[in-house]
């Protein structure tokens, strides 16, 4: 389902639009503050509990991981700027790949 960007939203894509997010730039940080833990941890089990905890802190003030739908909605002859919730798997893929790289 379609919504709009939020100040704790994630904005997920490979333009500029994400860098300067007040929600983007806070999730930088926390995984910034997690690459080391995450790169210090072996097993596999405990790296998945610490992205599920990042996925979890998102969520727990609001926030949703999104992305733009690839039909833009229109109202008025206008685009509206909606984005996408991504699933929940998605979510930690994206946390996974941003704490491993």
């Amino acid at each position: 389902h379609n919504k709009e960007l939020t100040s704790v939203d994630i904005l997920c894509r490979k333009d500029r639009e994400p860098f300067n997010h007040v929600s983007n730039r806070l999730f930088r940080f926390i995984i910034a503050l997690n690459m080391e833990r995450n790169r210090k941890v072996t097993s596999r089990k405990l790296k998945g509990t610490i992205v599920d905890t990042i996925v979890q802190k998102i969520q727990n003030v609001g926030g949703t991981i999104l992305t733009k739908p690839k039909r833009q909605e229109q109202q008025d002859g206008n685009i509206i700027n909606t984005y996408q919730a991504i699933s929940q798997e998605n979510a930690r893929l994206k946390v996974a790949s941003s704490c491993s790289s």
